[in-house]
């Protein structure tokens, strides 16, 4: 053992994506910019301080045009997100989902993206965030938040979005309000308003009531997609509104929504470019006020309820042998709907 000399421990060279060595540096341009398509957004972004060819070669406008940054961000981290907005997302952006936002955020996008088309913004910082700054451009915007100041929506009757065609809202408190201020939006094609219970409790700012209803239905003719979900003002005389006004409507879902009852549904026979109804989720009506109805809509093409008391198998039997072009589906669709 002595007399045996200990081999030196040969050092490996460290290689990096821009050595001459390294098999990756010999691709070409096209071909990374195609394999960091497929990276996530965090991905990209580690891979942007690898080197300079690659830091380069992440701000591609290729690379963003349709983005996606979601998940818990810690209120101190919003301004490394306006970072990477600043840095990022520029003329080409065309979607976006974006789980934190702030003024400064919106003012980048208005300012700067001006092809941005579908815009998905959920949290609790929306509470604090002015719709003042939306790119006006949008045709399609999606809001999730548990919470919204009073009068939030007020800066749409400014005809802000003056395009808009898709409009989805999941938001708890909603009152007669916040109804007027979304009828002002004229040229909606899709409208889904998700649990509005009306848990209001100053009266003098209003509730969600039939009143509220009627404006919104009566203003938004160019609707083809109308769906609710858990909207519990909803009654008879809101589905009177819906058949006398929503001529044009070829989707309408009611999930949760257990006011209606025969009377209402009646008013549906109106809607003779109805292609889909879905009453999953309880509705109360008797199948054969759903019979009449489904045998009066002859463009209908699609059928769905679930959980219903009144509606039974030999019912929905019933309906397929006289509709034999109506597909029916005893299931809940709500799912692959939500955003």
């Amino acid at each position: 053992m002595s007399g045996l000399r200990r081999s030196p421990r040969l050092k490996t060279k460290a290689t990096h994506p821009s050595d001459s060595e390294s098999g990756i540096a010999f691709l070409p341009d096209e071909s990374l910019i195609s394999i960091f398509s497929i990276l996530p957004v965090k991905s990209r972004c580690r891979a942007a301080r690898v080197c300079r060819r690659w830091h380069a070669l992440i701000k591609d406008k290729s690379l963003w045009k349709n983005v996606s940054i979601i998940g818990t961000i810690k209120h101190r981290s919003l301004a490394k997100v306006l970072l990477f907005v600043q840095t990022y997302l520029m003329d080409n952006l065309e979607t976006l989902v974006l789980h934190h936002v702030s003024n400064k955020i919106l003012q980048h996008l208005s300012q700067n993206c001006p092809k941005l088309r579908a815009l998905s913004l959920k949290g609790k910082d929306l509470k604090t965030t002015d719709l003042a700054h939306l790119p006006p451009q949008l045709l399609e915007l999606r809001l999730i938040s548990y919470q919204f100041a009073t009068n939030w929506y007020c800066s749409l009757t400014q005809g802000l979005l003056y395009q808009i065609e898709t409009l989805e809202v999941f938001c708890p408190h909603i009152t007669n309000n916040t109804l007027g201020h979304l009828a002002t939006l004229r040229t909606l094609k899709s409208l889904q308003l998700v649990s509005c219970r009306s848990s209001v409790v100053d009266e003098s700012e209003g509730t969600y009531t039939e009143r509220g209803f009627a404006c919104l239905v009566q203003q938004l003719t160019e609707l083809r997609v109308l769906r609710f979900q858990q909207c519990t003002q909803l009654s008879d005389t809101a589905f009177y509104r819906i058949g006398s006004s929503l001529v044009k409507l070829e989707e309408l879902t009611l999930h949760s929504c257990c006011n209606i009852t025969d009377v209402g549904l009646k008013h549906l026979k109106n809607l003779k470019s109805l292609k889909i109804l879905d009453l999953g989720g309880g509705s109360p009506v008797s199948p054969e006020a759903l019979m009449e109805v489904v045998h009066s809509l002859k463009g209908l093409k699609e059928l769905w309820i679930f959980d219903t008391d009144n509606i039974r198998q030999q019912h929905i039997d019933e309906i397929k042998s006289s509709e034999p072009g109506l597909a029916v589906y005893v299931k809940d669709r709500w799912d692959s709907l939500q955003f």
